[in-house]
Parts: structure tokens; sequence; C-alpha cells
């Protein structure tokens, strides 16, 4: 998740640049996230901060590993740091791309009212970081909600899927499913006591059958 002010550099910025080096990070762990912990094809979610409401605005990817931020060097630059060399750059930076903004907005009081983001890092007290990790499911269920609008403040029916190995079907149903953001539990037939006789191309709906591939 990387935080920025939409006034300052917003996802309608990078939808214009098409890329960007995240450069003026000036945290150490903020910047350990992106030299340690990011690769080429990470995918990453766009926070608008101190917005009117605050929350998640698109997704990027990293598009460069981390490479020295030139601010640091820039005596013209805000983000210039006399400590800095060029042998010793101390501040690094990853590249993003533009990939989507989100027509529905997910704001910061719908993640606080989400149970199953509670322990996002970003609602943690004193959590300023502008660069922090996201777990998997985190970023799946924040995905749902921004290309779900019936889902802010509806239930979510639980989405269970009979499958096995190999069963084209089945994965038509799961890629389906993914491109429209809905979240599912796939289940194997003939593991754990699950029976044969279902069709695999069953899709079940809170333990109703809803559709068929």
């Amino acid at each position: 998740l990387f935080k920025s002010e939409p006034e300052t550099y917003g996802i309608d910025h990078l939808r214009k640049d098409k890329t960007t080096w995240w450069e003026g990070v000036r945290n150490y762990q903020a910047r350990n996230f992106m030299t340690q912990d990011m690769n080429v094809g990470d995918m990453v979610l766009f926070y608008h901060s101190n917005a009117e409401p605050p929350g998640i605005a698109g997704l990027a990817t990293v598009s460069a590993i981390a490479a020295p931020d030139k601010t640091a060097l820039d005596k013209k630059s805000e983000y210039y740091d006399p400590k800095a060399t060029r042998e010793k750059p101390i501040w690094m930076c990853v590249q993003i791309k533009f990939l989507e903004k989100f027509e529905h907005f997910v704001p910061l009081e719908e993640i606080k009212q989400t149970e199953s983001l509670s322990e996002m890092l970003v609602l943690k007290k004193g959590q300023r970081l502008s660069v922090q990790p996201v777990e998997k499911k985190h970023y799946d269920t924040l995905v749902a909600l921004a290309k779900n609008k019936f889902l802010t403040g509806v239930h979510m029916a639980e989405v269970i899927v009979y499958t096995k190995i190999p069963c084209p079907y089945c994965d038509r149903a799961k890629n389906l499913l993914k491109n429209k953001g809905v979240l599912f539990e796939e289940k194997l037939l003939g593991r754990g006591g699950f029976v044969e006789e279902l069709t695999t191309r069953s899709q079940f709906c809170e333990h109703t059958l809803c559709g068929k591939v």
C-alpha cells in the first residue's frame, strides 16, 4: 500500500504519467519495504491520504526494483539529504506503473467497518508509514470491495466452487469469479469427505445451488 496526498500526486497523476519513481520516502522502515520486499510485478494499492475522505483510489504495479532516489542528491529538492552520496545514496525507491483507477473509491471508513480488514496496518493507531505491506487476503478483499459496489454495507453471500482436477469448466468458473473480484472458496471433490455425485460445474452461494458453468 502506497500513500500519497491526491493534490500532490494522486492516482490521476499516475494515470497521466503511466509510471513514476516513488521518490521522497525518508523513513528507514518504509525504504526497507521497497528495497527488501518488493519485486517487479507486485501489486500496489494506491491510497489517497490527507483527503476527504482518505482511502484506496486504484491499483498500480511495481515496474522496476529499488534504485537510488535521485532527489536525495538534488540540493533544490525538498527531499535533499546532505548525508546521501552517489557512493552511499542511503535512500532508495521503486518505480510503479498505473493499472487502474477504481470506479468505486474505497474510503477509510469502509475499510474500518469491514471486519476481515481489522488487522491491516493502515488501521493501526499511530501507523503513519507511507509504504506498508498488505497481506494477500486483505488485498483480495479490498479489490472485491472496489469492484462490487453492492458489497458496501451489504452482506456478501459466501461463494463455494466445487472442483476436481483436471476440469476446464472449473477453471473457467474460477477465472470468471476472479475477474469480477468475487471472493470464493474452492473445494476439491473426493477429498475431505465431499461426495463425487456433486457436479463439478456447480457453484453454491450460502449453501444453495446458484449456478452452473
